[in-house]
């Protein structure tokens, strides 16, 4: 199972939007601009483009989503300011509102073992500062301010600490595609490195984990919180992330390698006992595209193995609830919900699955939904080509439409799932063509394939069917998980 024929498209479509995005908010870290201002402003309702929720989170209670929501212009792709809205996950009622930045863009929504905080960044462009801030209800708290970037925030296992990947004075956003810094003194001596730094609940001073000289890609905690597990690799992160290796961190800051691989690793997961440590492995491209089978090593090192030998799918986020190990994966033509079982095959078990694109998490993560602590309660974003965005929410088998913030701006379309063998493997794909009479809605535009789940991607796939619907003529996207079905 590998994912290849995501690899073009998704780096070209992002690529060119990011250049575009860049251009207009400017660098972290980099002197501020009036472009970076006026793109960081919030963006006005608009017929033609859509409301989109970002970094989805569920409350471990499974009753509160929080979500970054954000008014998509397609005239202004590069704007990615919104609030921070907390829902009812019942009835998708608000509860609070956050937006204490007006220039920052929010990511990294993730919620305190307890429910009862909600931690969050905010990177201001214009600053190029980042800050790790905690809200409990509508009062909120500033941790930690870090003049460069910051992302992925974590809870220690028993709420007292917070994790983040941040690096200090960086000279560009982190990931490859992004537009880089202009060069200056020795060419290829010093690099951005994101390192692991952790912070007290009630905030203070960074403490800085993971070796200086080491970029980290992702991490997690350990079951007894003394140290981390990440995906890593020395040097410039931009251009490593294909040789990454699996690393276990100490609180007291060192380092020993767990396992090296012969492709790309993403999402590791460390057992509930401690023992195991779990992980995707595939072919992929850029980070952030996530696919491949699951793997497991020892926690002391070892070989990895797979877990899922001839799985007709691919893979794309981990989790464990409990004892209970739980995974989404492109399926075919249907974004799934499953669960490993605890036997000799690692039999993966069907808890819901559905023709559309899921997410949660932030756009790089591959998190498709977001589980309550129980496992019991799930909360997605979902579309499909004719339907914007809207949240998925209640128990795992029988959840249900709860926001109908896109129910105004719909295309009519007739789309097929198209099915065939080349080269021995078995393909699929979409077929697009305008619906007989059919006519876009308030001036929006469908959404994209599958795979093209970023805003960036869904805002350029969206435009190119918007054009083929508007002049009548059909258009066929091969779905890159298909790519991994042999």
């Amino acid at each position: 199972m590998r994912i290849t024929a995501a690899a073009a498209l998704t780096a070209l479509v992002r690529a060119a939007l990011a250049v575009a995005a860049l251009a207009a908010a400017g660098a972290a870290g980099a002197a501020p601009t009036a472009e970076a201002a006026v793109a960081a402003q919030p963006v006005q309702p608009s017929a033609a483009g859509m409301h989109t929720f970002e970094s989805l989170a569920l409350s471990p209670d499974g009753v509160r989503i929080a979500s970054v929501e954000i008014e998509r212009s397609f005239d202004s792709p590069a704007a990615l300011h919104g609030p921070i809205v907390v829902r009812s996950t019942a009835d998708a009622h608000v509860l609070e509102r956050l937006d204490p930045c007006a220039l920052c863009r929010y990511a990294g929504l993730t919620w305190s073992p307890d429910g009862r905080e909600l931690a969050f960044i905010g990177s201001d462009p214009v600053k190029g500062e980042a800050q790790l801030a905690l809200a409990r209800g509508t009062q909120l708290t500033v941790l930690a301010r870090i003049q460069g970037v910051a992302e992925s925030p974590r809870f220690s296992p028993d709420g007292r600490e917070l994790a983040i990947l941040a690096t200090v004075a960086a000279k560009k956003r982190t990931g490859a595609l992004e537009a880089g810094a202009p060069p200056s003194g020795e060419i290829g001596v010093e690099f951005d490195e994101q390192r692991i730094a952790i912070v007290p609940e009630r905030g203070g001073e960074l403490h800085f984990v993971s070796p200086a000289d080491t970029y980290v890609y992702e991490y997690d905690w350990m079951p007894h919180g003394r140290g981390f597990v990440g995906t890593a690799a020395k040097g410039d992160g931009d251009a490593n992330w294909w040789i990454a290796e699996l690393d276990a961190f100490d609180i007291g800051g060192g380092s020993r390698r767990i396992a090296s691989f012969e492709l790309q690793m993403s999402v590791p997961r460390v057992a509930p006992d401690g023992r195991t440590v779990r992980f995707i492995g595939g072919l992929m491209s850029d980070f952030g595209a996530v696919g491949g089978e699951i793997y497991e090593v020892p926690l002391a090192g070892g070989t990895p193995v797979s877990l899922t030998p001839g799985f007709r799918g691919s893979f794309t986020s981990l989790t464990w609830r409990g004892s209970r190990f739980l995974a989404t994966a492109i399926v075919v033509d249907r974004a799934t919900l499953l669960a490993l079982r605890d036997d000799a095959g690692h039999t993966p078990q069907p808890l819901w699955s559905a023709p559309v694109t899921a997410r949660a998490g932030d756009a790089d993560t591959g998190v498709e939904v977001a589980l309550s602590a129980d496992g019991r309660i799930l909360a997605t974003a979902v579309e499909d080509f004719s339907h914007g965005p809207e949240v998925l929410a209640g128990p795992i088998a029988r959840p249900r439409a709860i926001t109908r913030e896109n129910a105004s701006r719909t295309v009519t379309l007739e789309v097929q799932s198209l099915h065939w063998r080349n080269d021995g493997l078995d393909v699929q794909g979409w077929l697009i063509a305008p619906a007989a009479g059919g006519a876009v809605s308030n001036g929006a535009t469908p959404v994209p394939n599958r795979q093209m789940t970023a805003p960036p991607r869904r805002l350029a796939i969206a435009r190119a069917l918007s054009s083929a619907a508007r002049h009548g003529a059909p258009l066929i996207l091969r779905d890159a998980s298909s790519s991994t079905i042999g």
